[in-house]
């Protein structure tokens, strides 16, 4: 965080030098970007992120079929094919798997392993917290809710 201008000073509060930080951006701005979000690194230029969830996995090995006319045909995870589904350049993930709302478009012609890697930065990991706490649809914070709502209920 240093990088940031940010530090504790004396009495343990956090402080915000501006000049370290306008430094950063000028001279580092990729590591500072790599710091603060998500980033993803492909042995294969052919492959591209179009969707994440919020369960990415730190790496992911893709082996992807693809038949003499360049089309997938079958996309597989350590030999299973049923993580994942096909819809045209799409390689998407299949529902109730770890994978479920991933999606990836492949450009290539020919079958290959793409070797994928993930990593997320300090902002990344504040949003993925935050959207695990207080999502309206499942997150602690809905869940205490309604618990909290229930009890009401039952004790009226």
């Amino acid at each position: 965080m240093a990088l940031l201008g940010l530090s504790y000073n004396e009495n343990n509060y956090l402080e915000y030098d501006e000049d370290t930080f306008n430094s950063a951006l000028l001279e580092d701005l990729d590591t500072v970007e790599s710091l603060l979000t998500f980033q993803m690194e492909s042995s294969s230029s052919d492959i591209s992120l179009l969707r994440r969830n919020t369960l990415m996995p730190s790496e992911l090995t893709l082996d992807i079929t693809v038949d003499d006319e360049g089309n997938i045909t079958e996309v597989s995870v350590d030999g299973d094919t049923s993580l994942f589904t096909i819809d045209g350049s799409r390689i998407i993930g299949a529902e109730d798997t770890d994978y479920e709302g991933i999606t990836f478009v492949y450009t290539g012609d020919e079958s290959e392993t793409v070797e994928l890697t993930f990593s997320s930065g300090v902002a990344e990991n504040l949003f993925v917290t935050t959207y695990n706490v207080a999502d309206e649809d499942d997150s602690t914070l809905t869940d205490l809710i309604e618990s909290l709502t229930e009890t009401n209920q039952r004790g009226s």
